[in-house]
């Protein structure tokens, strides 16, 4: 139970993020998201985005919509009393998901 409560706290941790991602103009934050994704992709950088702003709006979105489904999720399996095992493949599934969903976004923006 106590790990369904963990990944609302995640989830809601995970929506202020991506709205502050999304509207904040100090870009400190996205670069060191982008650092981390750089890691993975190495043709990927700050300095390699064409448009911050946008860039910084979109990701924002699905970083804010990532934060939502959690919150839905662990709702969801606190209300309905879920198995710990089906919480842990949706939370695999919605990952996987967001992932590619970031990778294949980042190069529009390359």
């Amino acid at each position: 139970m106590i790990f369904k409560y963990l990944i609302l706290l995640w989830g809601a941790l995970e929506f202020i993020l991506g709205i502050t991602v999304a509207i904040k103009k100090d870009l400190l934050l996205l670069k060191f998201i982008v650092e981390s994704f750089s890691v993975l992709n190495s043709d990927f950088g700050m300095d390699k985005i064409n448009n911050i702003k946008v860039f910084s709006k979109w990701f924002g979105e699905i970083v804010t919509l990532e934060g939502s489904i959690y919150i839905f999720l662990a709702s969801a399996g606190i209300f309905f009393n879920m198995n710990i095992i089906i919480v842990i493949i949706f939370i695999i599934i919605i990952e996987v998901f967001f992932f590619n969903v970031i990778i294949n976004g980042i190069k529009n923006f390359i």
